[in-house]
């Protein structure tokens, strides 16, 4: 798949997983969900995947990284939703971005996994 494709698919499984994350009860958001303490923390984890990796694409050869606020479950569609635009909105001529950890990976390469765990988490969801 070319970039530009995963980038649309990572637009499109994105914006799937924000219409579920708004459309779900608020109870069932807050409530226990396995690995993770609660729906709203497994949302907030891949907010902040996408966060690091915005973070990454705006500023290659310095990264500064951003703790992102706790929000609770009548927000956590709009923070995965903003943070996804960041990413979007980013996404340019580099074809290398830093990590947290310090690695470099591939742009093409971190759009397709950003993707598949939009994917994977509205499917668990």
């Amino acid at each position: 798949m070319s970039s530009e494709a995963n980038l649309a698919e990572l637009g499109r499984q994105g914006e799937l997983l924000v219409d579920r994350l708004r459309s779900m009860a608020l109870t069932r958001l807050e409530a226990p969900y396995s690995p993770e303490p609660t729906r709203i923390f497994a949302a907030h984890e891949l907010a902040h995947q996408l966060a690091d990796f915005a973070a990454g694409l705006e500023n290659p050869q310095d990264p500064v990284w951003r703790e992102l606020p706790i929000v609770g479950a009548a927000a956590i569609g709009d923070l995965v939703a903003v943070c996804l635009h960041d990413v979007q909105a980013y996404v340019g001529a580099v074809d290398y971005v830093q990590r947290r950890d310090g690695a470099k990976v591939r742009v093409a390469d971190e759009i397709s996994e950003l993707g598949q765990a939009c994917l994977l988490l509205r499917r668990r969801l």
